[in-house]
């Protein structure tokens, strides 16, 4: 019955485009031939039932135009001037009544030709945007499951509408159609080791942020780290009518760096002690050699020392960036005068340095931070500045105190930083290219990457600006006590 009943509804063969040539012919004779029957059986009088004849042809015309579109509703409206001629024959009319039952006939003709017409061509042009439409949403479809990230997409009301196959194959669950995100109601996929946490996953989705990393807890032990994109889908008032999700698999990079780590922080103390060796046997024989007063020795000395040391701060870095993705890097507060600090670094290091350090202070700055991380900083941007900087022009420190914070800025008149270096010149493992100084004074780029999270660490703020060409400053700011 159901399946009966698809096929009379004309609005259930929208979008369909497989027109009937049968049912229009077989439609329209059988409803004709039952007007006949209430006509001469029923009513027993067939000369006033015209009225009844005109409605029932319209009506033929109009719902065989809106299933089968111009063609049918042309066979239904033929058949209706068909059937009226019959009439007008098997009544027997004569004279005026003939002239004006073909004058009718012919007009009623013409008007259910063109509502065939009209309405057809409309069923038609909705039947083709429908299929349109339907075939790029298969389209979309085929594209979102072919995708190598996994894919959800929630309407307004932040319900799911798709989710392809590798998201629910990333989550070990299923999200059908409908699922709201602001209930749990998700099932378990039997086929795949379930994400529990799957609370942790739909609070994420909820959030505004438009990027997110999660760490899902499977069964078993194991974690699911996820990088969460997010974006709106506006329309022309924006509103909005979607919100795409993109996730992406993390976890066999975050394993990789893992293993990466437990070995840099094993092969760095492993290579730490041997080094500390060289280093004190070195001190040993320079003193030796110092004592003979050989020019040639001593120099030989001092650069395998140079080389033995800046080898001795790549291990020591190599230590603490591992700490520090490890979760083992501490941090150990003390209250002293940034000032001292600042002034005591600066006379240490202008002995390493062919360029003249000026110290400015403009006023007192006490903090509360750990006192070897804070040299480490001021050591790297002192450093940083010598290393890109000619050997006569100055290299400027300075301590000063803004509101709540004090602040230290290291300024160079060197090469300079161009803007889109700026952007990534704190990022781990990056080094500034196309410099016109030695690149074998250049380290590994992990100075400044350890200066951030030093600073981050302790709830400050470590900016750069610069010029290229005329030289930068890099300054970080913390806390006062």
């Amino acid at each position: 019955m159901d399946e009966l009943l698809r096929f009379i509804n004309p609005v259930a063969r929208l979008g369909k485009k497989n027109y009937s040539l049968s049912f229009p012919i077989l439609g329209t004779v059988a409803a004709y031939s039952l007007t006949e029957f209430f006509a001469n059986y029923i009513f027993s009088d067939p000369d006033h039932t015209g009225s009844l004849v005109i409605i029932v042809s319209l009506a033929l015309t109009i719902y065989f135009a809106f299933r089968d579109g111009v063609r049918g509703g042309y066979i239904s409206a033929g058949i209706a001037v068909g059937y009226y001629f019959f009439i007008i024959y098997s009544r027997g009319y004569t004279g005026a009544q003939l002239r004006t039952g073909i004058q009718t006939t012919i007009v009623l003709g013409l008007l259910y030709f063109f509502l065939a017409a009209i309405i057809g061509w409309l069923k038609q042009t909705i039947d083709i945007l429908i299929d349109r439409e339907a075939e790029e949403k298969i389209r979309l479809l085929t594209i979102v499951q072919q995708l190598p990230v996994g894919i959800i997409i929630t309407d307004r009301l932040q319900r799911i509408a798709i989710t392809n196959r590798l998201a629910e194959v990333m989550l070990g669950m299923k999200i059908p159609p409908g699922e709201q995100l602001t209930r749990n109601g998700v099932k378990d996929d039997p086929d795949h080791d379930p994400a529990v946490d799957a609370r942790a996953f739909l609070s994420a989705l909820r959030t505004r942020s438009s990027q997110s990393e999660i760490v899902l807890n499977r069964q078993g032990g194991k974690k699911l780290y996820l990088h969460i994109r997010k974006a709106d889908v506006k329309n022309a008032d924006g509103s909005t009518v979607a919100t795409s999700v993109i996730l992406s698999d993390l976890t066999q990079v975050r394993e990789e760096e893992v293993r990466k780590d437990d070995f840099i922080n094993m092969a760095s103390h492993e290579l730490r002690t041997p080094v500390t060796s060289m280093k004190l046997y070195l001190d040993v024989m320079r003193i030796l050699i110092k004592s003979r007063g050989d020019a040639k020795l001593t120099k030989a000395m001092h650069n395998i020392d140079m080389q033995t040391s800046r080898m001795q701060r790549l291990i020591n870095d190599l230590l603490d960036v591992s700490r520090m993705r490890t979760g083992k890097f501490p941090i150990v507060r003390e209250s002293f005068s940034l000032n001292a600090m600042v002034k005591a670094t600066v006379k240490e290091l202008q002995k390493t340095v062919p360029q003249r350090i000026r110290y400015e202070s403009q006023s007192q700055a006490d903090v509360r931070a750990d006192r070897f991380r804070i040299y480490q900083v001021i050591a790297n941007f002192i450093t940083n500045a010598a290393k890109y900087s000619p050997k006569n022009r100055d290299i400027t420190v300075r301590v000063s105190r803004n509101g709540g914070t004090g602040t230290v800025s290291v300024t160079d008149r060197g090469v300079g930083i161009s803007s889109d270096q700026q952007k990534r010149i704190f990022e781990r493992l990056y080094q500034v290219p196309d410099t016109k100084f030695d690149k074998r004074q250049s380290g590994m780029g992990l100075g400044l990457y350890i200066s951030r999270e030093i600073i981050r660490r302790h709830n400050g703020r470590i900016r750069v600006k610069s010029i290229t060409g005329r030289g930068s400053t890099f300054s970080f700011s913390l806390p006062l006590t």
